[in-house]
């Protein structure tokens, strides 16, 4: 795999930290970072948009004869009550 050389500014904590990872691991820091990268790009193609949540439930509640009206008149109730 081609690789392409960049250059990323660290803070001091985070430049310390790395070199004792990669110490501990016996890996270089930029493998190290190379792996949090592709892990974090992964995770984010994992995420879901909200455009597709709201197509996988769209219609959830179609043949639902739930009293949301009802349920309003009680919140407000009490709310009333409480005020």
């Amino acid at each position: 795999m081609a690789m392409k050389r960049t250059q990323v500014y660290l803070t001091q904590n985070e430049h310390k930290a790395l070199t004792a990872l990669s110490k501990k691991t016996k890996k270089k820091r930029s493998e190290i970072i190379r792996e949090a990268i592709d892990a974090h790009l992964e995770k984010q193609q994992k995420k879901k948009t909200r455009a597709e949540i709201l197509d996988e439930v769209a219609g959830t509640w179609k043949d639902n004869d739930f009293d949301f009206e009802g349920l309003r008149k009680s919140w407000n109730s009490r709310i009333e009550d409480l005020g």
